[in-house]
């Protein structure tokens, strides 16, 4: 069983667990092979990442990327965009400062996976 972010979902995929909301309501039954009008209506529902069966997707895991190809103007977006998320926390929280250091670590890494996919 692998997680996936739904806008990597690709058609033909299928499902390894049942799909539910935020609030436990059934959504799509597991073993559904995806199609498009599914992407669409999980994009729909704001579901945001999926379980599907392994072996399905060769892609590296977001960690193993090398991020020695990560631009510079994509960095400080990531950046911007947690900056947003965090404002109403404490910066000199211990736990807020590893907990923004991971998520920047890991849009970092996300971007570049991103990129070597569409190269």
């Amino acid at each position: 069983m692998a997680r996936k972010l739904v806008e990597d979902l690709e058609i033909g995929m299928v499902l390894s667990k049942d799909v539910k909301d935020d609030r436990g309501r059934f959504l799509l039954p597991e073993g559904i092979e995806l199609g498009d009008s599914h992407l669409r209506l999980l994009r729909q529902w704001k579901i945001s990442v999926v379980h599907i069966v392994s072996g399905q997707d060769d892609e590296k895991h977001w960690s193993e990327v090398d991020l020695t190809e990560l631009q510079v103007d994509q960095h400080r977006a990531n950046e911007n965009h947690l900056h947003d998320l965090f404002a109403l926390n404490d910066p000199e929280d211990m736990l807020i400062q590893h907990m923004y250091y991971f998520c920047l670590d890991r849009l970092d890494h996300i971007a570049v996976q991103r990129e070597e996919k569409k190269a």
